[in-house]
């Protein structure tokens, strides 16, 4: 499932969809975040409470 580009801060409520939902939630502005700390090299799995993405190393 796809949140994109809405008012809904979605971000942070993605861990909590993922587990009542049972799938992965992408929100459309935390995979730009992800990209972007891959792209300067920092480990995106420092983040914590923004679901799957962020805790999969890829």
């Amino acid at each position: 499932m796809t949140v994109m580009c809405t008012n809904l801060h979605a971000a942070q409520l993605v861990e909590e969809l993922e587990r009542e939902l049972g799938i992965p939630i992408y929100d459309s502005v935390a995979t730009v975040v992800w990209k972007a700390l891959k792209t300067i090299g920092v480990d995106p799995r420092e983040l914590k409470g923004w679901g799957r993405l962020f805790q999969e190393v890829v």
